[in-house]
């Protein structure tokens, strides 16, 4: 009987390993490029926020107190609140990367078009926490004419429930500024083009 020497257990073990890393080559080849790139990468990032802006203005604003005089067209002046509000908040904006979308795909060059939609306000708030802290106060609140003299403060506090929504507004118009809204768009890029790089396409930015 033969028997096999040390040397020869090596060669054919050598063998079998390179017939099994060959077999399993065939088997398994190497993932083929993406036709399309990567849409999918972009839409998991879900609303991608890119700019906040820090609002603080004073609100001057006077609320009016009249009584209607019967059957004439006329009103009589009572008197008047007036409010000065320091108000204080922030916005966010955003582009919603689900609704992106590619066009004007060449898979041979791997170019691509992303379409964006407009960057818009994620939320707008004006801050009711404490002034020490950052959140907006009434610097004054005076009445003139005959409403000190009146009882109750359902007056004031529609003077100051209507100050506060001028506010509200205010810190909505901020957010829809165009140079935000650039703002917005400018920083979107400057995050999705790394990104898009690394797949291996050259994608640009379109936004709709």
């Amino acid at each position: 009987m033969q028997r096999l020497t040390f040397p020869a257990l090596l060669a054919g073990a050598a063998l079998v390993a390179a017939a099994s890393w060959t077999l399993g080559s065939r088997r398994a080849p190497p993932p083929a490029e993406p036709a399309t790139p990567p849409l999918v990468a972009v839409e998991s990032m879900g609303e991608l926020v890119s700019v906040r802006v820090r609002y603080a203005n004073v609100i001057e604003f006077s609320q009016k107190m009249t009584q209607d005089i019967p059957w004439t067209q006329w009103e009589l002046r009572l008197g008047e609140t007036r409010v000065l509000l320091v108000a204080r908040g922030d916005c966010l904006v955003g582009t919603d990367l689900r609704a992106a979308r590619y066009e004007q795909v060449d898979a041979a060059a791997r170019t691509a078009v992303l379409a964006l939609p407009a960057p818009r306000t994620v939320s707008a708030r004006v801050d009711h926490g404490p002034r020490e802290r950052g959140g907006s106060y009434f610097h004054a609140l005076q009445g003139s004419g005959l409403e000190p003299l009146l009882p109750g403060s359902a007056h004031r506090m529609r003077a100051i429930d209507a100050a506060l929504r001028i506010a509200q507004q205010d810190v909505e118009k901020a957010c829809a500024a165009a140079d935000t809204v650039q703002s917005a768009r400018a920083n979107t890029e400057a995050v999705l083009k790394p990104l898009l790089s690394a797949s291996g396409w050259t994608v640009t930015p379109r936004w709709r």
